[in-house]
């Protein structure tokens, strides 16, 4: 499934919480939509965008996106979530 279809298929789950301009809420949902227009408006993927546009003229040639990291191969530091008072690791995939 498309990002677009996903997007498109929950945004309508989103409710207002306040008056238009009275409060600030950030949220993934819309993050994931202005992704979704910079690939339309730019032709390519964001990760091929970001590269070209900041992290290449910036000399950032280590950095790289979780999107395309080999947790086999690449150096990928481990997330853990607090489990009734245990530090437990998060699998790579459940991330993605």
């Amino acid at each position: 499934m498309s990002r677009c279809l996903c997007y498109h298929r929950r945004i309508h789950l989103l409710k207002p919480e306040g008056e238009f301009r009275e409060q600030f809420k950030t949220n993934n949902l819309m993050y994931g939509i202005i992704t979704y227009m910079a690939e339309r408006i730019g032709g390519s993927s964001w990760e091929s965008l970001i590269r070209k546009e900041f992290l290449d003229p910036l000399g950032m040639n280590s950095s790289s996106f979780f999107t395309q990291l080999d947790p086999d191969t690449d150096d990928v530091a481990t997330g853990y979530v607090e489990d009734e008072g245990v530090l437990r690791p998060v699998s790579f995939d459940f991330l993605r």
